[in-house]
């Protein structure tokens, strides 16, 4: 699925029991389990949201780049890609909503426990 997040930049990213990342037009990528980022040249590095310290100098990084892919797979996998090559994925949890996007008016994707979608098309 086609998360249309394309060609927004990143203009925030909030470090706490999850990882947040909050576009120039107000949508927010909410990431609440073990991750992935990888970098181009550089290898890749799994991280815990709430525990980022081992990949915090790549993720803020994101700061101000434009998203170029965002999508999620049938199976609730996200998958987002950065100008510049950074790639971030995050799979479905087993117990736990694994990531979720909203956005202006109530527009909202959510990873579901054990794999699939939900999505809230808003107003």
């Amino acid at each position: 699925m086609d998360l249309k997040l394309q060609s927004q930049s990143v203009v925030r990213i909030c470090f706490d029991n999850a990882l947040t990342i909050i576009t120039d037009e107000d949508f927010e990528i909410r990431i609440e389990v073990e991750s992935l980022i990888r970098i181009v040249n550089n290898g890749q590095v799994k991280f815990y949201p709430g525990h980022p310290e081992n990949a915090a100098s790549y993720l803020v990084q994101l700061l101000g780049k434009k998203i170029s892919i965002s999508e999620s797979t049938e199976g609730g996998n996200l998958i987002v890609k950065f100008d510049g090559g950074l790639d971030l994925t995050v799979d479905f949890d087993a117990k736990y909503e694994a990531w979720e996007i909203s956005g202006p008016k109530g527009w909202r994707v959510v990873c579901m426990p054990g794999g699939g979608i939900a999505v809230w098309s808003g107003s």
